[in-house]
């Protein structure tokens, strides 16, 4: 979404844009949420004791983070929080689901890293 290969330079792109309170180009961000939601209390009432590992892409993972919360789904991509290989914790606190870490074991291998989008 930034730098000289933007998404939003090129205006091919454009037309998928026109509203990003309601994304044009696929599901909507509740829809987005509540299936990820879904997804993590299946996995975490799958499991009689340990952890749960599930690995999905950016915009789901910061849908649940802005979920939880109490944020507005609608968002600036380019202030997502949500870097490659990065790794959002969450735990059951009495009744409701929390975010309780981010962590970037990656950040050093990107320092010097480009990124050119998805290849």
């Amino acid at each position: 979404m930034s730098g000289e290969h933007s998404a939003l330079r090129d205006p091919r792109n454009w037309p998928a844009m026109l509203n990003p309170l309601r994304p044009s180009w696929g599901e909507p961000y509740r829809a987005i949420s509540a299936r990820m939601l879904a997804a993590i209390d299946e996995a975490f009432n799958s499991v009689t004791d340990g952890d749960v590992v599930l690995v999905s892409h950016q915009l789901p993972i910061w849908m649940v983070h802005r979920s939880l919360a109490g944020e507005r789904l609608a968002h600036d991509p380019r202030g997502r929080r949500c870097a490659l290989s990065s790794i959002t914790t969450l735990s059951w606190r009495g009744e409701g689901l929390v975010e309780i870490s981010y962590a970037n074991p990656a950040a050093a291998l990107q320092a010097g890293a480009t990124d050119v989008g998805a290849v």
